[in-house]
């Protein structure tokens, strides 16, 4: 939704299909659809291919934006020397340098480190756009948040750096604070190969680690220009607890974008404020280290209203998936219709792992 606005296109012509799990958006003349999972895309009715699938993260849906910007009727271009993206109607590239200051990245800073969350990074300059702080450290960019609820702080490595084995290595010491060799390899090992071998990050899947109760996303930079590298802040385990619409679920933390969340061991659970969204929303990610765990805390909670037989039916083909196969690769999503409460479940975009959405009692 967010993209589509920017884009121009309003709420009302905006729609999201949940059975298909398909997002569409109409622009003037231009009607697009995407669907999770799937790297194959209408406009106007004709199929046409793309690099990445649309994907749901955190119970958001996340598009692949220079081809909804295209797919819309736009141009995209990239300027490497301002780092930005460019969207436009006509034949000819905006000028850059008229863009208000506002917009342009921030100048590179040299002065001391900054404690965000436990980590000790290079301070910063605030930009005026999103009240973050942005340094280079020769090609690494580092940017961190001002507000509190955000992530810690998200690493961007450029394919074009001329110190690219210096970037790399500033991000595994930077990683290296709180996460042990072999956790910083399984982070790193992909994006380096990506970057140094291959020489090319097309096709590298978005991945997501939980570590130490701090979760990290992996991926490809926008445009192919790179890869990133997002840091969440800690979300320790509370003792207390919430009750929604019967539930009784870990307390979590509010998010800025939509209710709150939770995170223990491997285990998420999103959960929303509003009353018109579902009650929660379980993640269980294939590459936790507290998997088997995972599993049963989902139980648990799941058992507080359904028969062990209802949990069997919604758990048993997911746990099949998660520790038998290990991927989740063509699980399907499945609803079920228990005490007039429904549950969605099945893999998360860019298979990562499975989700388990459940929703208000009496909502369908």
């Amino acid at each position: 939704r967010f993209l589509g606005n920017a884009l121009g296109v309003p709420d009302e012509q905006i729609e999201w299909d949940g059975t298909t799990s398909t997002a569409t958006l109409t622009r003037g003349q231009y009607t697009i659809a995407l669907t999770i999972g799937n790297k194959t895309a209408l406009r106007n009715g004709v199929e046409y291919r793309m690099d990445v699938s649309p994907q749901l993260a955190e119970g958001r849906t996340q598009l692949p934006a220079r081809f909804v910007a295209e797919g819309l009727g736009y141009n995209v271009a990239w300027c490497s020397e301002r780092q930005i993206v460019i969207v436009y109607t006509g034949d000819t590239v905006p000028e850059v340098t008229k863009l208000p200051e506002a917009e342009l990245p921030a100048p590179v800073f040299e002065g001391d480190t900054v404690e965000i969350d436990g980590w000790v990074i290079p301070a910063g300059e605030r930009t005026a756009r999103y009240g973050s702080y942005v340094r280079f450290y020769n090609g690494l960019l580092i940017n961190y948040p001002s507000q509190p609820d955000r992530t810690a702080f998200l690493m961007g490595i450029l394919l074009g750096s001329d110190s690219l084995e210096q970037d790399i290595a500033k991000a595994r010491e930077i990683l290296s604070q709180r996460f042990t060799d072999s956790q910083v390899d399984q982070i790193m090992d992909p994006l380096e190969y990506a970057l140094i071998t291959k020489r090319c990050v097309r096709g590298l899947e978005i991945e997501t680690f939980i570590f130490n109760n701090i979760r990290v996303h992996i991926g490809r930079a926008i445009f192919d220009t790179g890869v990133y590298i997002d840091v969440w802040r800690e979300s320790p385990p509370k003792g207390d607890t919430v009750e929604i619409d019967g539930w009784v679920l870990p307390a979590g933390e509010p998010t800025h974008a939509y209710g709150f969340y939770y995170i223990r061991n491997g285990l998420e659970i999103d959960y929303s404020t509003l009353p018109d969204r579902s009650a929660f929303t379980i993640g269980i990610y294939l590459r936790s280290d507290t998997l088997e765990q995972d599993i049963v805390q989902a139980r648990e909670i799941l058992s507080q209203r359904f028969t062990k037989s209802q949990v069997n039916q919604i758990m048993n083909r997911l746990e099949y998936s998660l520790v038998t196969k290990r991927s989740v690769r063509g699980l399907e999503t499945e609803t079920y219709m228990f005490n007039n409460i429904r549950v969605d479940s099945g893999r998360i975009g860019n298979n990562i792992g499975v989700f388990i959405r459940v929703w208000r009692e009496g909502q369908f």
